[in-house]
């Protein structure tokens, strides 16, 4: 992967919270080796201090020719809310990448040139 932007809103940076995000990009990879890019953003909600404040995770990755989008909310714990968005990430990138091996098997079948 070439990239990994991580974005907080209304959060302050923290250094264990960067290196997990970091750590399920790279996981990704995995699933899919022709991840360009990783967006992650993490936003808390300015609630009251009385109520809980949520945590909004939406995570994006560039493959090419698509971009994948997933997202995630958790009450009162940001990892679950990663957690969660990344494994329906994880989900898509898997899709994604059975979607483009059967394209190139029916390219290569009908006997086009498949670009490297």
């Amino acid at each position: 992967m070439r990239s990994t932007q991580i974005t907080l809103h209304n959060m302050r940076r923290s250094p264990a919270l960067s290196a997990r995000i970091r750590e399920l990009a790279e996981r990704l990879e995995t699933h899919h080796p022709e991840i360009l890019n990783c967006r992650v953003a993490v936003a808390q909600d300015m609630a009251g201090s009385r109520k809980a404040r949520a945590y909004h995770v939406t995570v994006r990755v560039r493959v090419p020719g698509r971009e994948l989008v997933a997202s995630h909310e958790h009450g009162d714990d940001v990892y679950v809310a990663l957690r969660d968005a990344f494994e329906a990430m994880r989900r898509q990138a898997v899709q994604a990448a059975e979607a483009a091996r059967g394209a190139e098997i029916a390219r290569r079948a009908a006997g086009m040139e498949v670009p490297s």
